[in-house]
């Protein structure tokens, strides 16, 4: 009942859109929410959706509430830095496995100079939890590509779908990939894959490369519609640090957004409302801040 209400009242909300006929794609976009009163947080209760593509109303077509990622992969960094946060490491890596629904299918993989350990997504949480318990700081050694690795797991899961998830666990920036990182953008926005991002970090010993980490890594995670989160090893700060990752997967939407067919990548903006039309200002609201929308999945307006 509740689903049906979200979806009639987002495409009242957006009924100023053009009713003339015209080429247009349906984009599937998840949104997330999260607090911003970390002590007493709540799950929002959204009345409706506004949307606008390159600044004009456009039509949701339907909002699926309590939306679960259907596939996630795990990407956890063994270079050598990671040594004294490995113990901190695995608990990020356990809560999320136990954080995500039974039904999501996940995949896995270390890396320092290469990719190692690599479990292809699928339904074996049981093996995944068993390979991250075996891990030992004397594991870590060699140094960080971390752009290669975010890379590797876009492959696995290829092809993409709406709301996929990868979960970078890492403390630094990128010293070792072949990847640039302009390549590395572009492929990130390409595949519309959401970037959650755990870093350790601190300013000590850091390569110029290792100290541009947060500001790589905070910039594609934002737009992909993903999450950026500096943490520390203490049993305290790596909790918080679950806990906004549960408000990010159980607090999420997926929206069928009408927008006119371009062979350009078009800015969206949303909004989520409470029952007086005002925005839920005590909440962000995540999502990626481009669409794609060309021929390959137009349809005609009605």
């Amino acid at each position: 009942m509740r689903a049906q209400t979200l979806n009639c009242l987002a495409m009242i909300a957006s009924l100023a859109c053009s009713t003339n006929a015209q080429e247009v794609c349906r984009v599937s976009v998840v949104a997330s929410f999260l607090s911003r009163d970390s002590k007493t947080p709540h799950a929002p209760i959204p009345f409706a959706f506004e949307a606008k593509v390159q600044g004009k109303p456009a039509l949701i077509k339907r909002v699926v509430p309590a939306y679960h990622p259907k596939r996630a992969v795990i990407v956890f960094d063994l270079s050598g830095s990671m040594q004294d946060k490995i113990p901190a490491a695995k608990m990020l890596a356990l809560g999320m496995l136990r954080m995500l629904p039974a039904d999501t299918r996940i995949g896995f993989l270390t890396f320092a100079d290469t990719v190692a350990n690599l479990i292809g997504v699928g339904e074996h949480r049981g093996e995944l939890q068993d390979l991250v318990q075996r891990i030992d700081r004397r594991n870590a050694h060699g140094r960080t590509a971390a752009m290669d690795a975010i890379a590797r797991a876009i492959q696995m899961l290829e092809p993409t779908q709406p709301g996929d998830l990868i979960y970078l666990i890492s403390d630094g920036g990128d010293n070792r990939s072949r990847i640039s990182q302009s390549s590395f953008e572009k492929l990130m926005l390409a595949k519309r894959v959401r970037l959650l991002t755990a870093l350790f970090w601190d300013f000590k010993g850091r390569t110029p490369e290792e100290l541009n980490g947060p500001d790589l890594f905070d910039h594609i995670s934002e737009r992909s519609g993903g999450i950026f989160m500096v943490t520390s090893p203490i049993r305290d700060d790596v909790i918080s640090t679950l806990d906004q990752l549960a408000q990010y997967v159980n607090w999420s939407y997926l929206l069928e957004v009408e927008s006119p067919q371009s062979i350009r990548s078009q800015k969206i903006e949303l909004s989520a409302l409470d029952e007086s039309r005002r925005k839920l200002d005590r909440f962000r609201l995540q999502y990626p801040h481009q669409l794609e929308c060309n021929g390959s999945s137009s349809a005609s307006a009605r």
